[in-house]
């Protein structure tokens, strides 16, 4: 969650995360989860029905969504391409 809300705050920004956050709550949905709140409560953003009583207006929600899941699937992916514990060199002899 932690790597998730971050890459979100600094895609959407600390405004947006939070009416998100709020609508999250007004859904009835954890909004310190993000699987179980800000998936669903972020692109609710880009809805005038929901984004005309937020404190900072439209907001492409979906965009962050799926920002944050690209750049965690790439960390995984870039995770399982570089060997963490290279061998030790060898000696010659």
């Amino acid at each position: 969650n932690r790597w998730r809300f971050t890459l979100a705050e600094y895609h959407a920004g600390h405004g947006h995360l939070t009416d998100a956050r709020r609508l999250a709550m007004d859904m009835g949905r954890d909004p310190n989860s993000w699987e179980n709140g800000m998936v669903q409560a972020l692109p609710l953003l880009m809805d005038r029905r929901h984004h005309s009583g937020t404190r900072h207006g439209y907001y492409g929600g979906a965009k962050t969504v799926d920002y944050v899941e690209e750049i965690l699937n790439r960390c995984r992916m870039y995770i399982r391409l570089v060997d963490r514990q290279p061998a030790p060199p060898k000696v010659p002899g």
